[in-house]
């Protein structure tokens, strides 16, 4: 270890996405002294930034669910629940609700999910088929056809049920996305640096200093080391990275039974829908009339953005190969086909959908760190000082606001002494009701009975 300055911190959070920025924020007003490292030149600038954004409380664990539902919470009032100052733009919620067509195949997933919705207080409507057609109609949206998941080289594909089965959805008005992830990022940035926080970008940790078990501290590459007692991993896709660095001279198999890695994604742009297919229609106006729409049939969601557009992403159905990512500096990040298949299966749902071509096409090429159950890892480890908060399996952005106070509960309450592995905390939320089993989010978990896709 090459050393030309030594510091000192209580805390050493590696990764200043916005997970890790929520938990810099919380501990440093329990009393905490912070610094924040990350590889990239500013806040939010790695896979935070490509996050479609949508803010949600459909999940197949009770507990992910509560917080997902305290998250919104937090995004409602984004500025006072962080306690922004008013000299910074704030990032705002689009609450335009959120709409799952239900199916023969995602009926299992809806009365599940709704469920668990409705008990943590989540408002929950039960459409009919009428009833939906009147909300997605004036999108140009088609739900009197269904069709099977396939891909457009399938010889099935493009041609509906002999009889559709569709019956319905379910509709959540408290739902919605952040148009500007990177600026919630920074604004949790802004918010801590503001109570103290220091924040160090450019900064490559190299080395995790771990004595007989106990985190000592962090190098470098710039040659500096941290002397910190406690160290945090909230590396998002490089995770596994860190935790290698962590579990130098351990037996990390013998320590975390839920592995993660990374998974190339690809989320595409329609045209503005002023262009629509069929000019006899009434123009569509997402602003006005979008929401976000969840289709498992037809294997895609979409979400409303700026510029009358969608967003249009894929729900991981079994036609789409999984893309896991080796090595993350060297992954493809140009189109591939998964643009066309996921643009022209939307299209099954809404026919007069304006897909751009050539030099137009836009999309977005980024990673999720997914666990085998999709489910995150919120723990510390057998490594006295050593916490770890990744694994969002491109579903916990949403979630920033409540990990932040969650994973500031779980260290200060572990350094006073709580035996966390076998007395798991149950953490009190500050803005709904109810508790968060932390067992749920434990490395030591076996796998849980999730969607195995990002809904979680």
């Amino acid at each position: 270890m090459s050393i030309r300055n030594i510091l000192k911190s209580d805390v050493s959070i590696i990764g200043s996405g916005i997970i890790g920025n929520s938990i810099a924020l919380s501990l440093q007003r329990k009393g905490y002294r912070v610094s924040v490292y990350d590889k990239n030149p500013k806040p939010g600038f790695g896979t935070t930034s490509y996050s479609s954004g949508i803010c949600r409380m459909y999940y197949s664990l009770l507990d992910s669910a509560r917080l997902s539902w305290e998250g919104y919470h937090y995004f409602e009032n984004w500025r006072d629940s962080i306690r922004l100052s008013n000299k910074y733009e704030a990032a705002e919620l689009n609450e335009c609700g959120a709409l799952i067509f239900r199916s023969d195949k995602s009926n299992e997933f809806i009365n599940k999910t709704s469920k668990i919705m409705e008990e943590i207080g989540v408002p929950v409507e039960y459409l009919d088929l009428e009833e939906t057609n009147k909300k997605v109609s004036s999108l140009g949206m088609d739900v009197y056809n269904n069709y099977e998941t396939l891909n457009p080289d399938h010889m099935n594909f493009g041609y509906p049920k002999k009889k559709s089965d569709l019956s319905g959805s379910i509709y959540m008005p408290k739902s919605g996305y952040i148009s500007d992830p990177q600026l919630a990022a920074n604004n949790l940035y802004q918010a801590a640096k503001d109570e103290g926080v220091e924040f160090n970008f450019n900064s490559l940790v190299d080395e995790i200093i771990v004595d007989k078990d106990k985190i000592k501290g962090i190098h470098l590459k710039e040659k500096v080391y941290i002397e910190s007692p406690i160290v945090i991993n909230a590396c998002g896709p490089y995770s596994s990275q860190i935790n290698e660095l962590a579990y130098m001279n351990t037996d990390i198999e013998s320590d975390i039974n839920i592995t993660s890695k990374p998974l190339r994604i690809e989320v595409s742009y329609t045209d503005n829908l002023d262009n629509m297919l069929n000019p006899t229609l009434e123009k569509v106006d997402v602003n006005k009339n979008g929401m976000v729409i969840i289709d498992l049939d037809c294997g895609v969601y979409f979400r409303p953005d700026v510029g009358n557009k969608f967003l249009i992403g894929a729900t991981e159905p079994e036609c789409d190969e999984l893309v896991w990512v080796d090595d993350l500096d060297d992954m493809n990040d140009g189109i591939t086909e998964q643009w066309l298949n996921q643009m022209y299966r939307a299209a099954l749902r809404m026919p007069t959908l304006p897909i751009p071509s050539g030099t137009n096409k836009k999309f977005v090429v980024s990673t999720y760190d997914v666990t085998d159950d999709w489910t995150p890892i919120y723990d510390k480890s057998n490594i006295e000082g050593y916490y770890m908060a990744y694994g969002s399996s491109g579903n916990q952005f949403k979630n920033a606001g409540a990990i932040g106070p969650m994973m500031a509960d779980l260290v200060d309450s572990c350094e006073s002494g709580l035996d966390h592995d076998t007395n798991p905390l149950q953490h009190k939320l500050k803005m709904t009701d109810g508790e968060i089993d932390m067992s749920t989010f434990s490395r030591l978990r076996k796998a849980k009975e999730t969607t195995a896709t990002v809904f979680g």
